[in-house]
């Protein structure tokens, strides 16, 4: 009896929840949102930073941006990347950046890896083990 009465409990908890849910649904339908902003300022916002020549949002490159464009071969040099470059430039310039990295990074990897290998194996020649040095600091 009193797990009935809990479970029908919830059963009207829920199903208030579910009809103050509908009804301020209908309210905000039924109303007209109020905007903090106008609309048309916020078109204008965006309008303002496109310039002449580029299409979309644009935005000023930082100095290590505009390094990444340059590396990315988007520009010849610093000197002449613009003052306001588009994001989709910046964004595909930083992809490419990041995909040289990695492989870098990946090929930086190998290249210690094989370098700790050769050191162990001089190491294992020369008679030298980690069971030897253990066994020596507990003499």
């Amino acid at each position: 009896m009193m797990i009935m009465c809990k479970s029908l409990a919830r059963f009207s908890a829920a199903e208030s929840f579910m009809s103050n849910l509908r009804t301020s649904y209908r309210q905000i339908g039924s109303r007209k949102l109020q905007y903090p902003v106008s609309r048309q300022s916020i078109s204008l916002r965006c309008l303002s930073n496109e310039t002449s020549g580029i299409s979309g949002a644009t935005l000023k490159p930082t100095p290590f941006q505009q390094k990444i464009l340059v590396w990315g071969k988007m520009y010849p040099s610093v000197d002449k990347v613009p003052d306001r470059v588009s994001r989709g430039q910046v964004k595909k310039a930083m992809d490419i950046f990041r995909v040289r990295s990695s492989i870098c990074m990946a090929a930086m990897v190998f290249v210690f890896a094989a370098v700790m290998a050769m050191i162990g194996r001089k190491q294992r020649q020369d008679g030298m083990s980690i069971t030897k040095i253990a066994l020596e600091k507990r003499q």
